[in-house]
């Protein structure tokens, strides 16, 4: 018995043991999940983020009388993650001062936008700043070779040539045939050739420093609220341009509303650099476009026409089968509705991938913008036979527009870095509007991602 007891105190102590050690791996496991320095190991780079942001402007785009930057999202590398709230301290990162865009149309870079001040508006954060040209990397220099050619000349005693005095080649240098000197004029060279000492009291011009780009009307143009200074020393950035505070902002005020003149841009800011691609889809035939342009109108036409009535029914007074008699009393089918008339129609083709063919965006309104307009949006591909396969559609109308919201096309771009193009859509109800991203994969498309209210 003294044996078995002894033994069981034994189990015992191993037993409490484990358990006191597994208790402190489990409290250092859920430390070191909970600490996010070990989230990433040293020598980790995080991935690179991404940030897609829509550009209002009016006038044109070199030289805009309005503008303002609309955050919609930022890629970390595993999701979207909304543009307006993304590390906001209290700005969001993606409207940071000092953070630089790349303004695409397809995918075509148009110049730079230069995030100045962040504001916000509405309840929402914009970015102000200003267009900025695209910076055109400089060509490399040519280097003379190490090695420079030789001309070997070959010497042909054959070959004739004029008599030499040999008489000449005896007279020393400064001297004619006949023992007079020449001058010469190496003082004169030695004088020219020697630069004029500095005067030190010779006035110079002011010299602008390197990297100052104010001038005296920025100087007096009032600054928006910009971010906070004291930021997170860890805290990521997108891709950084000249944070120049005090440059001239392009004003937002001017894009109160939803003024009619008013255009858009995607801007695309990266920290990492990427070859552009353009995402606009190049037609075998120029007259292609215009044919799959008419399919996609025919499409949207029978979506938005209003069913026409059913065919008339047959008369029974007689049942008589001779031909003549069917033809007479056949049934009669009610003229066909017209077609209704679009306004403010927009047709696209991208390729949103390498060789992965067209997609085709159709966005079109039949009405004045009442409450009895509809609007009608459209995405397809063309099959087999060349015809347009609708991957996506939506009709909706003027008084159901807070229940579904009318869409606009802005524009193609890739907004998670995987070298294939999204579509972006604005989507407009009476009281708001929000930015959405759909995605076109394997014959489907899909929403993505959409954005909080904007103003």
């Amino acid at each position: 018995m003294k044996a078995v007891s002894r033994m069981g105190g034994e189990f015992r102590k191993k037993f409490h043991r484990v358990a006191a050690w597994g208790v402190i791996c489990a409290g250092l496991t859920l430390y070191a999940q909970q600490d996010p320095a070990h989230t990433q190991a040293k020598g980790d780079t995080p991935a690179p983020l991404r940030a897609t942001a829509v550009l209002e402007y009016l006038g044109p785009l070199s030289k805009p009388t309005a503008s303002r930057l609309l955050p919609i999202a930022v890629f970390d590398g595993e999701g979207y993650q909304p543009g307006g709230l993304y590390l906001a301290q209290p700005a969001p990162l993606a409207v940071e001062a000092g953070t630089e865009y790349e303004l695409e149309q397809a995918g075509t870079p148009k110049g730079l936008y230069a995030v100045n001040a962040a504001e916000r508006l509405n309840g929402s954060w914009i970015g102000i700043g200003r267009w900025e040209p695209l910076i055109v990397p400089a060509k490399p220099r040519l280097h003379a070779s190490r090695t420079p050619p030789k001309v070997v000349k070959e010497v042909d005693p054959n070959r004739p040539h004029f008599a030499v005095d040999k008489s000449s080649r005896n007279e020393p240098a400064g001297q004619t045939k006949g023992g007079q000197t020449t001058p010469t004029d190496t003082s004169a060279t030695t004088a020219k050739s020697a630069p004029p000492p500095v005067d030190p009291e010779r006035p110079t011009l002011r010299r602008r420093p390197e990297g100052k780009k104010v001038s005296k009307e920025s100087e007096g143009a009032g600054s928006p609220v910009t971010s906070t200074s004291d930021l997170d020393p860890d805290r990521p950035h997108l891709r950084r341009g000249v944070p120049a505070n005090l440059e001239k902002i392009d004003q937002p005020s001017k894009l109160e509303g939803d003024p009619a003149n008013m255009q858009q841009v995607v801007a695309i800011s990266d920290a990492s650099k990427s070859e552009p691609h353009a995402w606009g889809y190049t037609w075998a035939d120029p007259g292609d476009a215009k044919k799959m342009q008419t399919a996609m109108e025919q499409i949207a036409q029978k979506l938005i026409a209003p069913p026409g009535p059913g065919p008339a029914p047959v008369s029974q007074k007689s049942t008589r089968s001779t031909a003549a008699h069917r033809r007479k009393t056949a049934a009669k089918t009610a003229p066909a509705q017209p077609l209704p008339m679009f306004t403010n129609e927009v047709f696209r083709a991208y390729e949103l991938s390498y060789g992965g063919g067209s997609t085709l965006v159709f966005t079109a309104q039949v009405g004045d913008g009442g409450p009895a307009t509809k609007y009608v949006a459209l995405i397809a591909q063309p099959d087999f036979y060349g015809n347009p396969r609708v991957l996506f559609k939506q009709v909706t109308r003027g008084d159901q527009l807070d229940v579904t919201p009318r869409m606009r096309l802005v524009d193609a771009a890739d907004t998670d870095g995987d070298k294939q193009a999204e579509l972006i859509f604005e989507l407009r109800s009476s009281r708001d509007r929000q930015f959405a991203i759909y995605r076109v994969a394997g014959g489907v498309a899909e929403q993505a991602f959409v954005s909080g209210s904007m103003p």
